[in-house]
C-alpha cells in the first residue's frame, strides 16, 4: 500500500505541474488543480461517497462559500455532475475541501472565514439519524456538522506557520490542512477520535498537531474514513421541496405543521 500511494503522489504531483506550466491564467490553473483532488477522491473512497464542487445550504436558505470539494453520503440527491458546479444540501455532506495551488496567508485567511461561514449552516435531518461509528468523541464533532479541511499543492507557508495559525482560532473553523511535499495539520480535538496519537507519558495528544513528511495522501484518506458515517431515516429532501412550494421567514419551520 505504501508503494501505491507513494506512486500516487508522484503522478498527482505530475499532473499538478502539467497543469502549471499549460494555464497561465490563476482561475484555470486553480480550476484545473481542483479536479485533480476531486478525481483522487472519487476514486479511493468508498462507492458510498460520491465527490462534487458547488455550493452547500441548509433549509433555512443560509449558505457556505463556493466549494472545491464536496463529499456526499448516500443519502444525497442527485443534484450536481462530475464537472459542473451543483448545489448541495448540508445533511448529505460528510466534508467540504478548499484547494490550493499555492497557499498563501491571504488564502489561508480565505479558508478559515469559509469554513467558519460553513459552521453556521443548520442540519435539519428528517426522522431518525442513524451515526456509523462508536466513537463519542468523533460523533461529538463532526455528528451535526461536516468536516473541513484545506488542501494545498504548494504552500508559502512552512508548516510550523500553519499550525500557528490555526491552533490560535478562538472558534472552531478548519480541521485539518494536508500539504503537499510538507506535512499535515490536524485538529485531534479532545485526543479520543479515531485518529488519535499517543504521548509517550501514556496520554493522548490534545488539539493541533503536525506531523511533517507524512505521506499527504495516505493521510487525508485515512482522516475521511475515520469521520462517522452519518444516515437518515427519510429522505433529506422534502424539507427543501417544502420550503420551495411554501417559502417562510421561519427557518424552524417544521413539516409536520405543513398541511398538504
Amino acid at each position: 500500500m505504501r508503494e501505491i500511494l507513494e506512486k500516487l503522489e508522484s503522478q498527482m504531483r505530475q499532473q499538478f505541474e502539467t497543469v502549471r506550466a499549460k494555464f497561465g491564467h490563476s482561475g484555470n490553473k486553480g480550476t484545473n488543480t481542483e479536479a485533480i483532488l476531486r478525481d483522487f477522491l472519487r476514486e479511493y473512497l468508498p462507492r458510498r461517497y460520491d465527490i462534487g464542487t458547488g455550493e452547500i445550504m441548509d433549509s433555512g436558505g443560509r449558505r457556505s462559500a463556493q466549494t472545491d470539494v464536496v463529499i456526499v453520503t448516500g443519502d444525497h440527491p442527485f443534484t450536481f455532475t462530475q464537472h459542473q458546479p451543483g448545489l448541495f444540501f448540508v445533511e448529505g455532506v460528510l466534508a467540504a475541501g478548499e484547494v490550493k495551488s499555492l497557499l498563501t496567508s491571504e488564502h489561508l485567511a480565505n479558508s478559515i472565514a469559509n469554513a467558519v461561514r460553513l459552521r453556521g449552516l443548520k442540519p435539519r435531518p428528517t426522522g431518525m439519524k442513524m451515526i456509523w461509528t462508536m466513537n463519542a468523541s468523533d460523533n461529538k464533532r463532526f455528528g451535526n456538522s461536516p468536516a473541513c479541511f484545506l488542501f494545498a499543492f504548494e504552500s508559502q507557508l512552512s508548516l510550523h506557520k500553519i499550525h500557528e495559525q490555526l491552533s490560535t482560532q478562538t472558534q472552531r473553523s478548519l480541521d485539518a490542512a494536508f500539504v503537499f511535499n510538507q506535512g499535515v495539520v490536524l485538529d485531534l480535538g479532545d485526543g479520543g477520535g479515531l485518529v488519535r496519537f499517543d504521548r509517550s507519558d501514556g496520554g493522548v495528544v490534545q488539539g493541533w498537531c503536525q506531523v511533517e513528511g507524512a505521506n499527504v495522501l495516505a493521510f487525508l484518506l485515512l482522516w475521511l474514513s475515520a469521520l462517522p458515517d452519518i444516515q437518515h431515516g427519510g429522505s433529506i429532501l422534502p424539507r427543501y421541496l417544502l420550503q420551495a412550494l411554501f417559502p417562510s421567514n421561519d427557518p424552524n419551520i417544521s413539516i409536520n405543521e405543513i398541511k398538504l
